[in-house]
């Protein structure tokens, strides 16, 4: 896959778990952060050019305790990893002050 990114992706300390906001469905895990967007891994492949309402959290359920933030994010690439797991790249739509905040703390 050519490479389009032009913002720098960073590396998390550890791993986030993100899910569908509304279906609670497990999407993957938060790899890496930039300032527009997120590379996601995944055990499915997720759907292209759509927005996605999400949630993030640190526990491999969705819960209220868990949950640290909310954002709203538009996939944009999916490509198939080694064995089972996908790479998907996300632009964010809609990240409010406090979850950016979030997401700097997780670098």
């Amino acid at each position: 896959m050519e490479e389009k990114r032009r913002a720098t992706r960073r590396t998390l300390k550890h791993y986030m778990s993100v899910f569908d906001r509304h279906s609670h469905a497990y999407l993957g895990m938060l790899v890496e952060l930039s300032d527009s967007g997120f590379k996601l891994t995944s055990p499915k492949k997720i759907e292209l050019q759509l927005s996605y309402h999400l949630a993030l959290a640190d526990s491999p359920t969705l819960n209220e305790a868990d949950t640290i933030a909310f954002f709203e994010a538009a996939s944009i690439w999916c490509e198939q990893k080694s064995g089972a797991f996908y790479d998907s790249g996300f632009k964010f739509v809609e990240v409010s002050h406090l979850t950016k905040e979030i997401f700097q703390d997780l670098l």
